[in-house]
């Protein structure tokens, strides 16, 4: 499962369209809108323990990167197909 957290406003567009693409290749993805404060969302995901959480700010849509924080704190800049790809070999 992944949690996708938008930084700002500006960035909800290209989170949903993560999320949406995720669920295409039936990876459980959410999108945790920037209703709370960043903080407060990494927070709630930790507390759920969901495995993976991407931020998406201004250099992740720049880039068209997400940076993937895993439950252990490791983080990796990833494009979405390799995102995709490292998922779907953990499922599998």
């Amino acid at each position: 499962q992944v949690a996708v957290l938008p930084v700002a406003e500006a960035h909800a567009k290209y989170a949903q369209e993560t999320v949406a693409k995720l669920k295409q290749e039936n990876i459980r993805a959410i999108n945790l809108p920037e209703d709370e404060t960043l903080g407060k969302r990494i927070r709630e995901v930790k507390l759920k323990k969901i495995p993976y959480f991407i931020v998406i700010g201004d250099a992740e849509k720049k880039a068209k990167k997400l940076t993937v924080e895993d439950r252990d704190g490791k983080k990796q800049t990833l494009t979405l197909p390799a995102l995709i790809k490292k998922l779907k070999s953990e499922i599998d």
